[in-house]
């Protein structure tokens, strides 16, 4: 292999031959998230002993060498996979890992599911999201019912670059995982993917009959993980909520400290919200993502 080809990850296919949908299932577009890959196998090897119909394909790791690395970018030239979509054949290595899982993998599946999770920088709550504009919205949002996570992230578009974007272009629906990361892969987060996995596959009949989930939040915002709030000044972060945390207008969500351990800024809830992101570094500097608030929808589970 040139030193300047990338590792391709390896795209795998379950069919039984027995006719059915094709879904596209990714793990570890980013290289600090375990959950996603470990669900992915997990689910993999299940359904290569008892059967499905239709097909999976499925890639986890999707970003090999970020993986072998622990890194959420590209450990040579630090390019995110999650930004490059869908990639380019004679580009870096980053958009040709995309390019082919675009065509690989996203291509002429009927649906996209990418599981990612907060990483070692960030603390996300163990959430679902998807597009909910665009005439591929209702039957992303079935599937995200489907999947039942505790939250349910609306988003009114999905910026370009994400393996979401390509989905839809493709005109493939789709829906993203997230979980709390932090380099600690927790039982209960695994398995609430496997099992909204398998939700949702038994929702398209690929498998037989399970039992439904519970009740999800449902929230609506942006979740460009680049954006959101953004510190004004370098100083310590503070924090006075947890991912998952339900804000009510005006509440304290966290505090920016300078040397002498005095306040320069508060980040306060404007709006009946949710966390959806906390930076992790205790020290930020000015520019940085420093949190995510998404607007609750009503204040009611769906």
């Amino acid at each position: 292999m040139s030193p300047n080809t990338p590792a391709l990850p390896e795209v795998r296919r379950i069919a039984t031959g027995s006719p059915g949908p094709v879904v596209a299932l990714l793990g570890g577009v980013h290289g600090d998230e375990y959950e996603g890959v470990l669900a992915a196998r997990r689910l993999a090897a299940d359904f290569a002993r008892s059967g499905l119909r239709g097909e999976l394909r499925w890639a986890a790791p999707a970003n090999p060498a970020a993986w072998a690395a622990g890194t959420r970018c590209d450990p040579e030239d630090g390019t995110n996979l999650a930004r490059v979509f869908p990639g380019s054949a004679t580009g870096s290595a980053a958009e040709r890992i995309a390019d082919h899982l675009t065509r690989e993998l996203i291509a002429g599946a009927d649906l996209l599911i990418d599981l990612h999770s907060a990483g070692s920088g960030f603390e996300m709550p163990l959430l679902c999201g998807y597009a909910s504009t665009g005439p591929l919205a209702a039957s992303a949002a079935h599937a995200a019912k489907a999947f039942a996570a505790p939250i349910t992230w609306q988003h009114p578009v999905i910026h370009p670059g994400r393996s979401l974007s390509a989905a839809a272009d493709l005109g493939v629906p789709s829906l993203y995982v997230e979980g709390r990361g932090g380099r600690q892969i927790r039982a209960t987060d695994l398995d609430l993917y496997t099992a909204g996995v398998r939700r949702v596959l038994a929702d398209l009949e690929m498998l037989p009959p399970v039992p439904p989930g519970g009740s999800s939040l449902v929230v609506s915002g942006d979740g460009d993980t680049d954006g959101g709030e953004l510190a004004p000044l370098d100083g310590y972060l503070v924090v006075a909520r947890s991912a998952g945390d339900l804000v009510e207008p005006g509440g304290l969500v966290a505090q920016l400290l300078d040397d002498q351990a005095r306040v320069v800024h508060e980040f306060r809830a404007i709006r009946r919200s949710a966390v959806m992101l906390l930076v992790r570094s205790p020290w930020v500097r000015r520019g940085d993502t420093v949190l995510i608030l998404a607007n609750v929808s009503n204040g009611a589970p769906s």
